[in-house]
């Protein structure tokens, strides 16, 4: 299986039963997670670095929160600091198949 990384900046709305919630700066990829993936580690292939967490979807493409994003909320820092996936070539490690990816 191989997906698309589609926007690493982008703002779209979820929604979420009654209301629907705006999120910012999220990795947009082709699709390739199903219900119960959220929590999916987006890894890169340089490291493998972990830069991306799954959390929703639709019939078209799969969102990932920035892991930078994800790790400030929890008040988790790292050593050496998480980089980010703008200049890289990303694979995506979902129920233990690893898919590659690329930046378009």
């Amino acid at each position: 299986l191989t997906a698309e990384v589609i926007d690493v900046n982008a703002t779209l709305s979820v929604g979420y039963g009654d209301f629907t919630a705006e999120f910012q700066n999220q990795i947009v990829t082709d699709l390739i997670g199903e219900p119960g993936d959220s929590g999916s580690a987006l890894l890169d292939m340089v490291g493998p670095n972990l830069v991306g967490l799954l959390f929703a979807g639709s019939s078209y493409v799969t969102i990932h929160n920035h892991i930078g994003n994800v790790l400030d909320a929890m008040g988790v820092t790292t050593t050496p600091p998480m980089n980010g996936a703008e200049s890289v070539s990303v694979p995506l490690l979902l129920s233990n198949a690893l898919l590659m990816m690329s930046l378009i």
